[in-house]
């Protein structure tokens, strides 16, 4: 984020974690390098983005975001990155289809298979689950509850 203040007349700063802004200018629209360093000056992640494919080029100028698809996954290659659903993106805040635990943007029989294979649906263990795990309507437990959510709230495409 380059600005703090421009941010916060659009974002409630109280309820987003800012790491910090960006001071080296302004991103190219077309191609740049980020570098993201923790407090104490170590690289938690280098790469250079594009505006072409394999880079989602919804994202390029048109409203939405980029949106890495998984944390675990390297941020250098364009195919892990994906435009958030929403203008602007959704800073602090999950940029996710309810029930998109796959991260392929859309809710389908994947997702139910996948979330699935965690074990966790009503496994008896308290608050163990995550969204990947089939949390979708943010209570820590994946249960019966979380299908009703995502069908009444989600774009699903089960079938």
């Amino acid at each position: 984020m380059g600005d703090l203040e421009a941010f916060a007349t659009t974002y409630d700063i109280d309820t987003i974690q800012v790491a910090g802004e960006f001071s080296a200018g302004r991103l190219s629209n077309s191609s740049d390098r980020i570098d993201l360093l923790a407090a104490n000056g170590d690289t938690i992640a280098a790469f250079w983005y594009q505006d072409s494919a394999p880079w989602p080029e919804a994202a390029d100028g048109q409203g939405p975001s980029l949106v890495l698809k998984n944390l675990a996954e390297p941020p250098s290659l364009g195919d892990h990155w994906r435009a958030s659903f929403h203008h602007g993106g959704t800073p602090g805040h999950p940029s996710t289809v309810p029930g998109d635990s796959n991260g392929d943007g859309r809710f389908d029989h994947r997702d139910i298979e996948f979330a699935f294979a965690t074990g966790e649906y009503e496994d008896g263990q308290s608050m163990n689950s995550t969204w990947v795990g089939g949390v979708w309507n943010g209570d820590n437990e994946f249960t019966s509850e979380d299908f009703v959510y995502v069908l009444q709230f989600g774009h699903d495409q089960v079938g």
